[in-house]
């Protein structure tokens, strides 16, 4: 794993999280992004799977950020 894969995952999930970006046009196509790239699909499930990642994402408090 390496400090790109953690950014482009940081990029992504914020990018592809429902409750943000509202009103940027395009967001409808949000959910094809797993399926019409399966590299980054697979990304982030390999950052997902590290245990210590999963536990933060798992616990970390809400945030607007």
């Amino acid at each position: 794993m390496t400090w790109a894969d953690l950014a482009v995952f940081h990029i992504l999930s914020t990018v592809m999280d429902p409750n943000k970006f509202k009103d940027i046009p395009g967001q409808e196509m949000r959910e094809n992004v797993p399926k019409d790239y399966p590299k980054l699909r697979e990304l982030g499930l390999r950052v997902r799977a590290v245990p210590s990642i999963k536990k933060w994402l798992e616990e970390r408090p809400d945030s607007k950020f």
